[in-house]
């Protein structure tokens, strides 16, 4: 089935070239060669094969056919162009037409589309349907021209016909109009019949154009519906029953878009309008800033146009929120919210966006750009990174970092306080920086400073950073690489002086499973248990040599070692006896082997306690000139420099041997940073003690600590296993747990 159309009381199908029909029959409408007696089921009207179009008027239809001819059949008193005025219960050609590219029919009228752009009527003429410019008459009209305004209306590119009025639509997209205009349906602001065609007011790039009874309507190509004439019985849907001398514009169904057809009848009061099947289009900020607002966009359209005041549901997965969950389409056909990730939202966690329309939905993803992690302390130029930048300030209280990482934070690193620069170490083994460019330590080959933070180019699959002065270390695969200052070989690539902007690997080293960084010199410990280091040499590796190392040599005296640690000029080795080695610089009595401080090198020594050799470490650390050692029983002792009280005891004395960390017991998690340490127990307590005068601590306040004092880094946030930071700086970082 193509086509169907509808008389008085007659319908009619085109499919395949025939035509069918049912309904009234008393003038021979249905044109299967009889009258009078109705057809309750389809019939096939007589000898049509090769229709392409089926037009009904009130009590007469006709079929254009294939070869640009026309037939008629039904009632006859109108004429069917010339010739007989008696009923016609079978087809016959409507004389005079050839080339015919379209047909239309009203209250007894018949119009044809020629194919040179005029058109032609015939028939009816008492409300000036034909519009060949007669007076009304009852009597039928023979085949003539259409008039316009002078002469025979030309460039027509469709014909549609009314009740009794007539309507085409022109080449140029305009619509012109004659006939019946008792109920204002030409649309040219009057009532006043017309007998040739005039300007419908107003109309320009009609698309589809249609009439029904004493109405007509029009779709324009920006997707609008009008209509205008007969409103009496609510036809034109524009919610009143007053009738429009002039094209008013429609709002069929609100949300939805009229498609190309308007579809009616002639000789009734109701319309029908078929809407266009909406699709939907969504777009996501890609990625999503935690903690930040972001628009979300969906667009509805039909036709390739948008759709006005259709209702968009939204919803997301996750903590993510939205400005609103419903909301109508612009003019336009567009419908935004904002997307809200929560801030504290897991880095590189994805959220759903779904948009949804009472025919359409989709969704789509986005990824989260986030920052699991706070920093507090020293902050020269806001080089911490984080949310509320400073300009060379102490920060008491931890502030959030910038948003940009796309996976987790597992480590943080940062240098030297008079030329910081920090580094991050991301879940997906990629390296970030930001701070200080002054000696290369960004690592990207900058040449200014960067209070954002930006990827490293070139590492991937790292599992370890570390931070000397002014020197940064990744360790992926077993091999080492380093960035940064020079001066002393603490690059290790086999040079000194030359500072490196970009990652270098360090020489010789390929199987090593942990690196650690002093202030001016580094260590590698190798799956061997061997360990191997680098750069200043004044404080000594454990033996031998104190000249500088531009690449690594081993440390002497070591095998067995299972953990290494750095701190200012001191080395240390946990060894799988539970003892601990240290050697180098001792000025502080941080080589915490019993001896006095000196700035000559210590070699290779056991670190001591109260009694003799400690044992019983199950974790070493350095902070700057203090050593610290998590027992096996979860306690903590330190040693070294404690002009800050980072020894954690009560008391801010030098302590040459381990002594007890006041008031801790089962930690799970220490680390050093300066002059600072930092501890998590079991029961998920962060504690801090020592240097403070930099806000470091981030409890609030300057004022150091002489014992473990419990910290709240985040309201309502759990520190996760891991704190970290530096030995030569006095800014800290918290990672934090995220949703």
């Amino acid at each position: 089935m193509t086509q169907i159309a509808s008389g008085a009381l007659t319908f009619y199908a085109l499919a395949g070239g025939k035509i069918w029909a049912w309904g009234d029959n008393w003038f021979g409408t249905v044109g299967d060669g009889t009258t009078r007696n109705q057809r309750n089921t389809p019939v096939q009207v007589s000898g049509i094969t090769t229709a392409t179009q089926v037009a009904a008027g009130a009590q007469q239809a006709y079929a254009l056919l294939s070869d640009g001819s026309v037939k008629g059949w039904g009632r006859g008193d109108a004429g069917f162009g010339a010739g007989a005025t008696a009923d016609q219960g079978a087809p016959i050609t409507v004389s005079g037409l050839s080339n015919v590219q379209q047909i239309a029919a009203g209250g007894g009228v018949g119009y044809a589309l020629m194919s040179n752009g005029t058109l032609r009527s015939w028939g009816a003429n008492y409300a000036g349907q034909a519009g060949q410019g007669q007076p009304t008459s009852n009597s039928p009209l023979p085949m003539g021209t259409v008039q316009g305004a002078s002469g025979s209306l030309t460039g027509v590119a469709q014909v549609v016909a009314g009740g009794t009025t007539g309507y085409a639509v022109m080449t140029d997209k305009s619509v012109t109009a004659w006939g019946g205009n008792d109920q204002a349906q030409i649309g040219d602001g009057s009532t006043t019949t017309r007998l040739s065609a005039v300007a419908v007011s107003g109309l320009s790039n009609v698309t589809t154009l249609s009439g029904t009874g004493s109405s007509a309507f029009a779709k324009t190509s920006d997707g609008k519906v009008w209509g205008w004439g007969d409103n009496t019985a609510g036809q034109l849907g524009d919610g009143t029953t007053t009738n429009r001398a002039t094209p008013t514009q429609l709002t069929p169904v609100s949300g939805q878009t009229v498609s190309t057809i308007i579809t009616a009848s002639v000789t009734t009061s109701a319309t029908y309008f078929l809407t266009a099947s909406s699709t939907l289009a969504l777009t996501v900020p890609v990625p999503a800033p935690a903690g930040s607002a972001s628009v979300v966009q969906a667009k509805v359209t039909a036709n390739s146009s948008g759709v006005a005041g259709a209702t968009v549901d939204f919803s997301t997965s996750g903590s993510a929120a939205l400005s609103a969950s419903s909301v109508s389409t612009d003019s336009s056909g567009n419908a935004s919210v904002t997307i809200t990730p929560g801030a504290w939202t897991n880095p590189g966690a994805s959220i759903l966006v779904s948009a949804s329309t009472s025919n359409s939905s989709m969704s789509q993803t986005t990824t989260v750009l986030g920052a699991n992690a706070v920093g507090c302390g020293l902050d020269p130029s806001g080089r911490l990174g984080t949310l509320a930048q400073s300009d060379s300030s102490a920060r008491s209280q931890p502030v959030q970092l910038l948003t940009q990482f796309p996976s987790p934070i597992v480590q943080v690193a940062a240098s030297k306080k008079t030329s910081q620069a920090s580094a991050v170490l991301l879940a997906d083994g990629t390296v970030w920086t930001t701070g200080a460019y002054e000696y290369g330590q960004l690592g990207d080959g900058s040449s200014s400073s960067r209070s954002t933070w930006s990827k490293v180019p070139g590492l991937s699959g790292v599992t370890q950073i570390a931070s000397g002065a002014l020197t940064f270390y990744a360790l992926a695969g077993g091999k080492i690489w380093a960035w940064g200052d020079n001066w002393f070989g603490t690059v290790g690539d086999g040079t000194t002086r030359n500072q490196r902007n970009t990652p270098v690997q360090v020489s010789g080293i390929t199987t090593a499973t942990q690196v650690a960084a002093g202030a001016q010199q580094a260590y590698a410990l190798l799956s061997d248990g061997s360990v191997k280091g680098w750069g200043r040499g004044d404080a000594g590796f454990g033996a031998g040599a104190t000249a500088d190392q531009g690449a690594p040599i081993t440390v002497s005296g070591l095998s067995n070692v299972q953990q290494i640690a750095a701190g200012g000029g001191v080395g240390y080795a946990l060894m799988s006896n539970g003892t601990l080695r240290s050697w180098g610089a001792n000025y502080a009595g941080q080589a915490g082997q019993g001896q006095p401080t000196s700035n000559s090198p210590l070699p290779m020594g056991t670190v001591q306690g109260a009694s003799g050799s400690l044992t019983g470490v199950a974790q070493v650390v350095a902070g700057g000139t203090t050593g610290y050692a998590v027992m096996t029983d979860k306690s903590v002792t330190a040693w070294g420099g404690n002009d800050q009280a980072q020894i954690g005891d009560g008391s801010t004395t030098t302590r040459l041997s381990a002594v007890a960390v006041s008031g801790l017991s089962n930690v799970t998690t220490l680390s050093g940073t300066g002059s600072s340490a930092f501890a998590k127990t079991s029961d998920g307590k962060v504690w801090g003690w020592g240097d403070n005068t930099a806000g470091q601590l981030g409890d609030g306040t300057t004022t150091n600590r002489a014992t473990p004092t419990q910290l709240t880094p985040v309201s309502g946030q759990t520190v996760s296993t891991i704190i970290t930071a530096s030995v030569t700086t006095s800014a800290t970082y918290f990672l934090v747990k995220t949703a």
